[in-house]
This record gives C-alpha cells, structure tokens and sequence, in this order.
C-alpha cells in the first residue's frame, strides 16, 4: 500500500488499529525506549496478546539512529487479533530515531515490500514510532573487521547483487522509488548541506567545532562531483546506502548473509551502494566514533568484491577485465560522493540528537576531512 495509508490512519481517532501493508499499524500507541515495560507492551499490543509481563526484554547493540530490542517469551496462545498464523517465539523491537531525516511512511512500507519479496527480513507491524522485525536466533552482525574476510566479502557482493537485481518496487511506492527518475543523491545531498548550515548546536562547544569545519566550501564540492567526478550513465537502481558491518547479519555455520536495516535504501546509483561499503572497513559508527581508513580495502578485494556481484547480477557470466575496471573506476568516484553524504548526516544528526551518546559530529569531521584525503589522490 502506499504511504498515504499511514496518513489517513493518523487521522483518523476511532480506529487505533489498523492493517495497512498486510500487518497490524497502531498509530497512536508509542515505545518509550527507556522503560522495558512499554517496550512490551507494543509487542502485545501489535499480535493482541493479553499478557506480556512475562516477556524478556534484552538491548541489541549496532543501532546509532535507532534503539533495538529483542522481545522474547511471547505466549503462543490467547486473544491474537493480528491475523498471524503463529506468532514468533521472539521478535526485534526497532524504536525509530533520526526525527525529521527520515520519511517513516515511505521508509516502512519500503521494508515491507522487501520483507515480502524475500530480501529484508520478516515484518510483523508498526506502532506510532517503531515496528516490530523477525528475530533470526542464530545470526549476528558482522565486526567490522570480519567484512575484510574474502569468504565474508564474497557473500555480501553476493547478497547485494541479488537486492540490486531482484527488487521489484510495488506500485503504490514507484513514486517514492523511481529507477526512471534521477537519484536523489544530489539532492539529499543538497538538502543535507542546506541543514547543516542553518543548523544550530546544543552547546557552544558543538558550534564552534562545526563552524571550523567551513562547511560553506562544500557547495563547490557537490558540482565538481556532478560535472567532473560522476558520469550520468551510471547504472541506478534500488539500493540499500548502508551495508555497514552492523547491518550484515552473519551466520557461521551456513554462511549465510542476510542484510538488515534499510532505513536509508532508495533509489540510488548502483555503484554507490558498493563504494558506501567499502568506506564502511574503516569502521568508526561505534566506540569513540573514529574511523581507521588504514582498513579500507586492498585493490584485490575490491577486485575479487566486483567480480562476484558481475557474475550475480549477469546470471553468473564472468565479466570481462574492462568491465571490472570500468566498475571499480566509477565506484572509486562514489567513494568521495559517499563521505559527503555520511559526513552531512553526522553535522545534522550532531544538531538534533547531540554527541552526549555518540560524537556525531566527531564522526562527521573525519568523513568531511577523509573526503579532501582521497581527493588529493584522484586522477
């Protein structure tokens, strides 16, 4: 359905249940991320279970945007008003964060229609600022050191070449999702840049960090990157924009990768979506929000990275060296595009959410500073 459904539920107070994307929507019941108790209360209240006291409630680290619980012990038996045939013995609470960078309509239907055609995991319904995610018990998320593990990057040029080709935007979302419309990527980008430099910080120390960043000179950045950098024939498509460690789920035993979190997934170029990874080795969304871009990957795993998703996505024809270079060029370009965006997200995300939990703008310093780093090198 399109996102419009979320709307007129919103607006309309008698029904504080609804089924909009084949799955449960209370718009107005909310999860506050600090009491346990209203995390499950959103899990009975979307598979109408009567009682949940007995749920376990665990924290999952890997969400910067977002807070994430597992629920488990839910009861298999009483008043189901969902339409679930079974309910899940345990289930992933996601808590939506990023207020106002993040369209949560289009967003959540988008995970919807990813869910149902095999690509994202199971969805289960939305509450006002969350939803509720199949909880796969014997996966975790990669370390960010483990991406460089060429059995490990095989199977995500794998995964992201099956999620590139496979897609099959919905019609009530191929206004949002457009592959015969340009990226957004300028746009966001222009955006982005636009609200970081009306942006006003939470402290004084936050504001002069940001002002030495002289964030004005990046104007001239997005137009040599449009009419120097990028190509226009570049291949677009719907892509994730996020394949950071994290966002990997591993698993050991079957080898079996399974991408997550599509919060930012849209209509993008192809390429960038892989230069986006690879910037991601260099790790620094966690900790002390310090990138080591010493990890960023040798020439042959980004070789070996390309080859794999070539012969996924022709079916499994080996390319051809010039097409592996032409795709490693055009990828090597993306790379200095994609710091700008992560760099913008740290600035505005620094503004409306503060660094007292994680230095985004510290985080977004080293994007912006590593940008004019690979630019010296560029040829």
């Amino acid at each position: 359905m399109a996102p419009k459904d979320y709307i007129n539920a919103r607006g309309n107070t008698n029904e504080s249940k609804v089924t909009i994307d084949g799955e449960p929507y209370l718009p107005f019941l909310s999860a506050d991320p600090t009491d346990l108790d209203s995390v499950k209360m959103v899990v009975a209240k979307v598979f109408g279970i009567a009682e949940w006291q007995s749920f376990q409630v665990t924290s999952v680290t890997g969400g910067i945007t977002n807070k994430l619980f597992k629920v488990s012990g839910l009861h298999q038996s009483g008043d189901n008003k969902s339409g679930h045939d079974k309910i899940p013995k345990a289930v992933l609470v996601r808590i939506f964060g990023g207020e106002g960078m993040i369209d949560r309509d289009i967003e959540n239907a988008t995970y919807a229609a990813l869910a149902n055609q095999g690509i994202a995991l199971g969805y289960f319904g939305r509450f006002q600022n969350g939803r509720l995610e199949e909880w796969c018990e014997h996966m975790r998320s990669l370390g960010v050191d483990e991406m460089g593990n060429p059995e490990i990057s095989i199977g995500i040029a794998k995964s992201t070449a099956q999620m590139h080709s496979n897609f099959s935007v919905p019609e009530g979302l191929r206004e949002h999702h457009d592959p015969s419309k340009p990226p957004t990527l300028w746009t966001q980008l222009t955006s982005w840049l636009d609200q970081a430099l009306k942006s006003k910080f939470q402290n004084d120390g936050d504001t002069r960090r940001a002002k030495n960043l002289d964030l004005p000179k990046l104007n001239a950045e997005l137009e040599w990157l449009q009419t120097s950098v990028i190509s226009k024939d570049c291949k677009v498509g719907f892509c994730h924009n996020d394949l950071l460690a994290a966002n990997i789920m591993w698993d050991a035993e079957t080898k079996k990768i399974q991408l997550i979190d599509f919060e930012y997934g849209g209509i993008s170029y192809l390429s960038y979506d892989i230069a986006n990874h690879f910037n991601e080795f260099a790790g620094g969304t966690d900790g002390d929000a310090t990138p080591d871009y010493s990890k960023f990957p040798s020439i042959e795993l980004q070789r070996a990275f390309v080859v794999e998703y070539l012969t996924t996505t022709s079916g499994g024809s080996a390319p051809s060296a010039d097409v592996v270079d032409a795709l490693l060029k055009e990828i090597k370009g993306f790379v200095l595009a994609n710091h700008l965006v992560w760099g913008l997200w740290g600035i505005n995300q620094a503004a409306t959410e503060g660094c007292e939990e994680f230095d985004y703008l510290k985080y977004g310093s080293y994007r912006i500073q590593e940008y004019f780093n690979v630019k010296k090198e560029w040829s």
